[in-house]
């Protein structure tokens, strides 16, 4: 890992401490981005996130709505969600990589894909279509969700 991004990742982590993110069961600051996604994610079940502070950005910079138009505040969030197949042909569209943070609403009529890359590149490369990020959502299109209660 180069030193400017050794150095932006170890801000980042300063930050989040800095913030007062920190994991509720150990008291300890995330240092990985694992370890900043299920904090995330279980703060954002406790209804510790205000999504409508965090601006996103398209795929060609350009700011855009709050997260808040994609993530209701009661949905559900798994943190490195797997996304599982039952057929391993589909595991060479998304690459086999888990989602850092998969979110779907109560209804389970939207699931919103949050992937975080701190000190790594995108596996398939950054291209909007063919890259990691639309891999995993060609998958998610792809699926057949069931809709019955279990």
């Amino acid at each position: 890992m180069g030193s400017v991004q050794a150095d932006g990742k170890k801000k980042l982590f300063e930050a989040a401490g800095e913030a007062g993110l920190f994991d509720l069961v150990t008291g300890g600051i995330p240092q990985t981005e694992i370890e900043l996604s299920a904090t995330l994610g279980l703060y954002h079940q406790l209804g510790l996130v205000d999504w409508a502070r965090i601006r996103m950005f398209g795929c060609d910079g350009q700011p855009g709505p709050s997260a808040a138009t994609v993530i209701p505040s009661d949905a559900v969030i798994g943190a490195e969600y797997p996304l599982a197949t039952a057929d391993p042909a589909q595991v060479a569209i998304w690459g086999g990589m888990p989602a850092d943070l998969l979110v779907l609403s109560r209804d389970r009529s939207a699931v919103t894909l949050i992937e975080s890359k701190i000190g790594s590149g995108f596996t398939y490369g950054g291209d909007a279509k063919t890259g990691q990020i639309g891999r995993q959502l060609d998958f998610l299109r792809s699926t057949k969700p069931r809709t019955k209660e279990v």
